[in-house]
């Protein structure tokens, strides 16, 4: 424990979760607990902040979450194929004012 955490009295809980495994609180209040999740996402370790109570994260905030990490591949390849429209809209764009050079 810190120096602040000496002084102010605070305590991090720690608990593991049956999806996300060991998490820490980063903030309490009462029964509120703010929970912090490390995971990997999109091939980066990433810290998620979620909320919930002194039992671990709340229910519908965890199954929102979970919902979204399943859906990583589909929104690496959404947005793989929406960088492959922007880059053709640049070349057709680019080769559109070649053209237009060309005739004037």
């Amino acid at each position: 424990m810190g120096i602040f955490g000496k002084l102010f009295g605070s305590k991090k809980l720690k608990t593991t979760d049956s999806v996300f495994g060991e998490i820490e609180s980063f903030s309490i209040k009462g029964n509120d607990v703010g929970w912090q999740i490390t995971t990997r996402y999109f091939n980066s370790d990433i810290e998620i902040l979620i909320a919930g109570d002194k039992n671990g994260i709340n229910e519908n905030q965890k199954r929102i979450l979970i919902n979204a990490v399943n859906k990583e591949s589909l929104i690496k390849s959404e947005s793989e194929n929406a960088l492959k429209c922007l880059q053709l809209t640049k070349v057709h764009g680019d080769i559109g004012k070649q053209r237009a050079k060309k005739q004037t």
